[in-house]
């Protein structure tokens, strides 16, 4: 599986490959409207300090770069910062995942009033996309669109 090559086989590369496949989705299905969603900025989700360790990088923060550099929408890493350290997700169900992230993120300072493009390489149950998307838009944000490279079935993800 391509994404768990990227993810854990730091292949780094695919970072590209998933960026593209993203940026042709922005371009061709903006929601409500014809034209291109007018993102003010890219955010990439924080791994946890044990993550970056054993991988080295993160995979958001990849996808969310090479993203940027495709639409020439600023990446702002700073715009978002974890609270705590939090036990793998890999091992958690749905309900446990969703209160292991509450409360996990927090915007260190008031953002300007722009859409935010969230930036994920998976979404299994949506509670990380959720929470941290209430952090940026408690912090002013205009409003948030997910964007990730992949998401877990459904069946999969409880």
């Amino acid at each position: 599986m391509l994404i768990q090559r990227f993810k854990e086989g730091a292949r780094l590369a695919y970072a590209g490959l998933f960026a593209r496949v993203l940026w042709t989705r922005l371009r061709t299905q903006s929601p409500g409207a014809p034209g291109l969603l007018p993102l003010g900025a890219l955010v990439p989700i924080p791994s946890s300090q044990q993550a970056l360790r054993r991988r080295g990088y993160n995979p958001a923060g990849e996808l969310a770069l090479e993203l940027a550099r495709l639409s020439g929408y600023r990446l702002q890493r700073e715009w978002l910062r974890r609270t705590r350290e939090t036990p793998s997700q890999k091992v958690l169900d749905a309900a446990a995942r969703r209160e292991s992230v509450q409360g996990l993120y927090v915007c260190p300072h008031a953002l300007p009033r722009v859409w935010v493009g969230l930036v994920d390489d998976v979404v299994t149950t949506g509670s990380t996309m959720q929470t941290a998307a209430c952090a940026l838009l408690h912090a002013g944000a205009a409003g948030v669109v997910a964007l990730a490279a992949a998401h877990t079935p459904a069946r999969l993800a409880r």
